[in-house]
């Protein structure tokens, strides 16, 4: 009797000591360019069909019990191509913004930095709204931790979010400023735009600690005041390289 006993114990110890709730997780961010979008545009002739499908970038997400802070990893940013196009040469220059996502678990409200055409912005938001995850039954591995998938619409309707994640890391947060998960999500896909997942955990000392709070640079806006400012640029821009003569690409984030 004392054997069946024990043994339940010492299996909830094992589960509460995998668990972390401290870290850092690399992941890797793609976006998928829809090269039809491009068909009316003013690019040289033949540059579009040069043009990568998608593009790749490294992000990283510092998590503790109470807080999260999701970032570009200090990897390298910017990436060039050149094309030759007649007796010239077209460069096409690809950088990063300095663009933060922070994620206050305990008081549920968020604060992102935000790079829009140069000027820089912090859009706040007092609460996060309750997410209408479902889960779908399945499962798979990734990095060796056991994942569970969820599914939702995005804000506008249109995108369908899905997520894996794994209660490994008990923080229900994730990349993206996506959260609502008993658990950490490890691998995010917002429609046929984005799919970012993780490659990459460890765990963090005390120095990388203090990178996991509120970001200070921008001008401080709300989220609806954000997509105002943002609607009137791309509009100014239209206008000015001639209306469907200019391409803009937006990827649906949130």
């Amino acid at each position: 009797m004392k054997k069946l006993l024990v043994l339940p114990f010492l299996l909830l110890t094992g589960i509460a000591m995998a668990q972390q709730t401290l870290g850092m997780i690399t992941y890797e961010s793609k976006v998928f360019i829809d090269k039809k979008q491009l068909e009316n545009s003013n690019l040289p002739a033949g540059i579009a069909d040069m043009l990568p499908s998608e593009k790749k970038s490294m992000k990283v997400l510092y998590f503790t019990p109470e807080a999260t802070l999701y970032e570009n990893s200090n990897m390298k940013r910017e990436e060039s191509d050149e094309y030759k196009e007649g007796n010239g040469m077209v460069r096409i220059v690809s950088q990063e913004p300095d663009e933060k996502i922070y994620t206050d678990l305990k008081l549920q409200k968020q604060t992102e930095q935000k790079d829009l055409m140069g000027k820089m912005f912090l859009v706040q938001r007092t609460s996060i709204p309750a997410s209408k995850w479902k889960a779908t039954g399945r499962q798979k591995k990734i990095l060796g931790m056991p994942c569970m998938e969820a599914t939702m619409m995005d804000d506008s309707g249109k995108y369908q979010v899905m997520a894996w994640y794994t209660t490994a890391i008990p923080v229900s947060s994730g990349p993206n400023g996506k959260s609502g998960l008993p658990g950490m999500i490890m691998e995010l896909s917002i429609g046929e735009t984005m799919q970012i997942t993780a490659v990459d955990i460890n765990t963090i000392d005390a120095k990388m600690l203090t990178k996991v709070k509120e970001p200070t640079k921008g001008k401080k806006v709300t989220d609806t005041e954000f997509e105002a400012i943002e609607q009137k640029k791309i509009a100014e821009m239209q206008q000015q390289f001639g209306g469907n003569g200019n391409v803009i690409f937006k990827v649906q984030g949130r």
